[in-house]
């Protein structure tokens, strides 16, 4: 593992998935531990996509985490978008952690809601409930944060940022070699 810091951030690099999977879900793992031995209670944001998949396969085995004491939150949903569609983020949760962990609670944005507007506010009023005491959001091989607007679709054109649009500035503040990170 190489480590480094940049602008007060550590960067951790790792040669392969498997080891960065393994290393953020101890990370992960301890930050619900202590919060767990701290107020009883945790609760974490998860993502979905590509970059996740080794880091909740070894989330699912790691140790010492109660989990019957951990709310977990998904991060975004489509919107218009069922939850047994094949590209919902709630699907994607339920199938690789949500649904194979006894979690106390788990709190589900329904993309597919008649009032957008009130299930937001509804999943707002949850969050706000909650010590959030981490967000495990992932960053593409580019190195770029996703976000789309629209469920992908043969009729519909899937919005998102990518390394051509990232800002010169930005890039320069991570470095060369940024997009094989």
């Amino acid at each position: 593992m190489m480590h480094f810091t940049v602008a007060h951030v550590s960067v951790q690099v790792f040669p392969d998935k498997a080891q960065l999977g393994a290393a953020a879900a101890a990370f992960v793992s301890a930050r619900l531990q202590a919060a767990l031995a701290a107020r009883g209670a945790a609760a974490a944001i998860f993502a979905t996509g590509a970059s996740q998949y080794a880091f909740l396969d070894a989330l699912r085995d790691a140790p010492g985490v109660d989990w019957s004491h951990v709310t977990a939150f998904h991060l975004d949903e489509y919107l218009g978008l069922p939850a047994g569609h094949p590209a919902s983020f709630r699907r994607y949760l339920r199938a690789r952690l949500f649904d194979r962990l006894p979690f106390g609670a788990v709190h589900l944005l329904h993309g597919d809601a008649p009032d957008p507007q009130a299930e937001c506010a509804r999943y707002a009023r949850l969050l706000g409930q909650q010590e959030i005491d981490i967000a495990c959001i992932g960053i593409g091989r580019t190195a770029t944060w996703r976000s789309t607007t629209r469920p992908p679709t043969s009729t519909r054109r899937r919005w998102s940022t990518s390394s051509n649009s990232t800002p010169p500035a930005a890039r320069s503040r991570w470095g060369k070699g940024i997009s094989r990170a």
